[in-house]
């Protein structure tokens, strides 16, 4: 699976809803393929999922890990102030 496709699927996900479990099932799935230890950890406030995946290491010893942080759900985008869809990757020069 190239990079273009991984992220043309991640675009294609509208994960503005009360849950996040589209884009957090796309990216578990596509970890267990590739053999990546990862954890699922349910928000106590809302209905979300925080996944914490580690690459080169064990997930059960993180004193000198690094963490890298990103938020993977959006915000509701309104297709009329878009030039091309923004559910859709685009490709230009």
């Amino acid at each position: 699976m190239s990079n273009v496709t991984i992220l043309s699927d991640l675009v294609k996900l509208q994960s503005f809803n009360q849950t996040n479990f589209e884009i957090i099932d796309y990216i578990s799935s596509f970890l267990k393929k590739n053999d990546i230890e990862f954890k699922l950890i349910k928000n106590s406030i809302d209905e979300k999922l925080n996944l914490i995946a580690g690459l080169n290491c064990k997930l059960s010893n993180l004193n000198n890990a690094i963490l890298l942080c990103g938020h993977i759900d959006t915000v509701n985008a309104s297709k009329n102030v878009w030039k091309t869809n923004p559910f859709r990757l685009t490709i230009s020069n």
